[in-house]
């Protein structure tokens, strides 16, 4: 029997693909965290790993709160998608 691969889209540009090519940002108690193991308790969401993304993503308000479904801090998200950035150029 085929094993099913989970698949995941781009907040931002809508690009579908493995979750495991994607950064995930994670919302639990009100902090957005970014998630490299893919294994943190709390609503995902999921960025392409591309520069473009991660800098479209800071740019556009309400993104991450639209897809958590709550209220999301902007200084949480400010602070998650820096790491995710430090993560892209260390790669």
């Amino acid at each position: 029997m085929a094993k099913t691969i989970a698949e995941r889209s781009c907040v931002l540009c809508r690009f579908k693909g493995h979750k495991k090519g994607l950064i995930r940002f994670v919302s639990d108690g009100g902090k957005t965290m970014l998630d490299l193991n893919n294994r943190l308790p709390g609503r995902g969401v999921y960025l392409c790993r591309s520069r473009r993304c991660v800098i479209g993503a800071l740019a556009k308000k309400g993104l991450f709160s639209k897809a958590f479904k709550k209220e999301a801090d902007p200084a949480y998200i400010k602070a998650a998608l820096d790491s995710a950035k430090d993560v892209l150029i260390s790669q």
